[in-house]
């Protein structure tokens, strides 16, 4: 009991008084568990923070406007587009897939804007970019779930008294 006490009490104390909230949301850049782990390499997190949550035209030209993001789905309107690639508010991870005029086709990382998500476009139209399984995360998934089936009936039938039997 001392010791939570204590630990609590080191936590949420400082020499200035008690710790608001906004200090608990800052991010530290050398701490592991908030997600920092999980970035490319070469993707600096005070440049992220930085960055404008909003797509942006890198080179090209296009006129983009209802921005729109639903979890890990983005979508837009683009018009008169001409070999632009623009960059967009999310880090351009495996997976991501671009949608426009019905072809599906790759995000690619910017590597010199912290490897946000890219897409090349032309003409005019709306723009859906949103994260698919890639076939390795399927794959993954049907294997623990089979494992888990194998586990259960192995339990069950142990439970049930049925003695497995070596061959030899």
């Amino acid at each position: 009991m001392l010791l939570t006490v204590s630990a609590s009490s080191r936590l949420g104390h400082t020499d200035g008084g008690i710790n608001s909230y906004s200090q608990y949301n800052k991010l530290e850049t050398y701490s592991i568990g908030a997600g920092q782990e999980y970035l490319p390499i070469g993707t600096s997190l005070d440049e992220l923070e930085k960055t404008s949550h909003k797509p942006s035209v890198e080179s090209g030209k296009a006129k983009l406007n209802n921005f729109k993001q639903d979890w890990s789905t983005l979508t837009l309107d683009y018009k008169n587009a001409k070999n632009a690639k623009v960059d967009m508010p999310v880090i351009g991870y495996y997976g991501y897939q671009a949608t426009t005029k019905g072809k599906i086709s790759a995000v690619t990382m910017d590597k010199n804007k912290e490897n946000l998500a890219q897409v090349n476009l032309n003409g005019s139209g709306k723009l859906t970019v949103a994260y698919t399984e890639t076939s390795i995360q399927e794959y993954s998934r049907v294997l623990s779930l089979l494992s888990f089936v194998v586990l259960l009936v192995w339990l069950i039938a142990d439970k049930a008294g049925f003695k497995f039997k070596k061959n030899k």
